[in-house]
């Protein structure tokens, strides 16, 4: 699986609704996973960190008046914020233990826009941001739960799980968070400097980011219960909320600048399948519109996908293909989820996605 798409920087404007009249100007033009993405302290330089065209991941430098971008040496590290001295926070070393790109944990670092190495802080972090005076906030795990602290060591917040973020408000006043501690519900909250809970958003069910702009309003990105877009919503100190925009797909909020460009990338989840005829051979590609899962794989290198349903091609209720391998495209077979493929593919087993659910035996072909 991978998030494919573009890093861009987008300048809003408000219309007379209150909801913003967006502009997107595209900053990477790659295909792989951007963890994060920042503006330095100029407003015009961007860092950001990737793992590019299946490349071990890396922290890059960019600028807006300047298609090229170059690594900055820092291998294995992703990109947490930047000061307004212009000091990166970086995550070194780290692993995914939750199985999730998004869920990453290491030792928090300190490293230089102009090169050199980093100096290991504090491990045991997923997330880290910096404050107006350079004090950091971060969200820990230690094993048995994470706590939310700003500055290091004075615990905001804590649990078991379900804690993502956090970013400070410009004032470094104000720190927010994902907070997904109640089971099933998934809530943005505004902390202040004593671990005082000042804003709790209504629920959503998926988290895309957050960001403050200049002027101490929150906005972050998510989807809505129930829903499968991405919008971006503006959160005050008061609890008041709104939709800035609605992006088509997935949309990542990373940063807004002092000048209040804002930059997101548009994400695109894909599931790659590739069939391996031989040592020799190059792998050949087998992935069918926004991806699809493998489901079964006979004898005869025919193989069953499954499209997902929802806001995915597989329409309201998940299609199943099949797909042989003197065929240019695969051929849809049946609606719902393909469990398995007989040995001489001639015969599938798919589950109805509609209750009461049932599961039957599919032809292939014909019959």
């Amino acid at each position: 699986g991978a998030a494919a798409g573009y890093l861009g920087r987008g300048r809003s404007t408000p219309t007379s609704a209150g909801v913003a009249d967006v502009s997107y100007r595209p900053v990477t033009f790659e295909e792989g996973f951007v963890f994060a993405a920042r503006f330095a302290p100029d407003g015009r330089t961007i860092v950001y960190s990737a793992d590019w065209d299946r490349q071990p991941r890396d922290v890059f430098v960019t600028s807006l008046d300047s298609p090229d971008f170059r690594p900055l040496g820092l291998t294995g590290s992703d990109l947490l914020g930047i000061s307004r001295s212009g000091e990166l926070a970086i995550l070194s070393g780290s692993t995914v233990p939750s199985g999730s790109s998004y869920y990453r944990k290491g030792t928090l670092a300190r490293a230089s826009l102009t090169g050199g190495a980093p100096r290991l802080e504090l491990e045991g972090v997923r997330f880290a941001d910096f404050g107006a005076d350079g004090a950091m906030a971060v969200i820990r795990d230690d094993e048995r739960r994470l706590t939310l602290e700003y500055p290091v060591g004075q615990v905001l917040a804590e649990g078991r799980n379900g804690l993502i973020g956090p970013r400070v408000s410009p004032s470094g006043e104000y720190v927010a968070v994902f907070d997904t501690r109640t089971t099933g519900a998934l809530t943005v909250k505004i902390f202040n400097r004593s671990g005082k809970l000042v804003v709790s958003s209504p629920p959503f069910s998926d988290w895309w980011g957050l960001a403050w702009t200049p002027a101490n309003e929150l906005w972050f990105a998510a989807t809505e219960t129930g829903g499968v877009q991405t919008a971006v919503f503006g959160l005050d100190l008061n609890g008041r909320q709104r939709v800035v925009f609605r992006a088509p797909g997935g949309v990542t909020l990373h940063d807004i600048s002092a000048q209040g460009d804002m930059l997101a990338s548009f994400d695109h989840g894909l599931n790659r399948v590739e069939l391996i005829d031989t040592v020799e051979a190059a792998p050949q590609d087998r992935t069918w519109r926004d991806g699809g899962r493998l489901a079964g794989f006979s004898a005869t290198h025919a193989l069953l996908l499954n499209q997902s349903s929802g806001g995915g091609s597989g329409g309201p209720h998940g299609s199943v293909y099949f797909w042989r391998p003197e065929d240019r495209q695969p051929v849809r077979i049946a609606e719902g989820s393909a469990l398995a493929l007989s040995p001489d593919g001639r015969k599938a087993l798919v589950a109805s996605a509609l209750a009461p659910q049932t599961v039957s035996i599919v032809p292939t072909g014909a019959g």
